[in-house]
């Protein structure tokens, strides 16, 4: 079963990088993990893309 999506994350993907940081940051409720971060962003980026071309090879 697939893991559920963090809102805080789905939330940072509309930020830009460097806002995200400062919102997520050390400055914020820091969050932010240079190593998982940027990974997890553009994942739930294209998600939705990556889906559909991962459901269109079954068919």
């Amino acid at each position: 079963m697939p893991r559920r999506i963090n809102p805080k994350c789905l939330e940072c993907v509309q930020l830009s990088v460097a806002e995200a940081r400062q919102v997520h940051g050390p400055e914020g409720d820091d969050c932010w993990q240079e190593a998982r971060c940027h990974r997890r962003r553009s994942h739930y980026r294209n998600r939705r893309d990556v889906n559909a071309e991962r459901r269109s090879l079954y068919r």
